[in-house]
């Protein structure tokens, strides 16, 4: 006799996070108004007004972000075509191509925290020695707008360990659909 209990309902699909749709371009046109208004602060040198806006458009970027990992998801907006425009934008404005970022961030949900996930490289491979793992963490978090589109690089060029080569990313794309 198996004791193990069947589940009567299955499990729900992920939602989401948004409160409401219309969030997103809320978000869109704060950010736009923080970084206009900075602009103008530094350009008539009212440096006590810049360096909280400087703040706030920091959280709207992180916003910005979040959203451009749920666009590629397909979970930013309800229309396919908005999801897909709004993280075409956001990933000019980034710096980072939107069907490149959801090709590579798909084999990090396939290999996560493995030594094969390259959005966690180098923090997911032993053989790092401690100080590059820091300097990564360092590079990430100072200049991440270039570190990011450097992962990126690094996962279509196909180097997974330093000096060790992998397949042609397409054709491991391809196998983990």
């Amino acid at each position: 006799m198996n004791a193990t209990p069947i589940i009567a309902t299955p499990i729900e699909p992920h939602t989401p996070h948004w409160l409401s749709r219309a969030a997103f371009p809320v978000l869109v046109v704060l950010f736009f108004l923080v970084q206009t208004s900075l602009g103008f602060a530094v350009y008539h040198a009212n440096y006590w007004l810049a360096a909280p806006l400087v703040l706030i458009s920091s959280h709207l970027m992180h916003a910005m972000l979040i959203g451009f990992h749920e666009a590629s998801h397909g979970l930013l907006r309800k229309s396919r075509l908005l999801n897909e425009i709004d993280g075409l934008i956001i990933g000019t404005f980034s710096l980072m191509s939107f069907s490149l970022y959801r090709a590579a961030h798909q084999l990090h949900h396939a290999y996560l925290a493995s030594e094969r996930d390259e959005e966690l490289w180098p923090f997911v491979h032993p053989q790092m020695p401690r100080g590059a793992r820091v300097l990564a963490a360092v590079l990430e978090l100072t200049i991440g707008l270039l570190f990011t589109p450097f992962l990126f690089v690094r996962t279509v060029t196909g180097k997974t360990v330093v000096g060790e080569d992998r397949q042609d990313f397409a054709v491991e794309a391809d196998r983990n659909r």
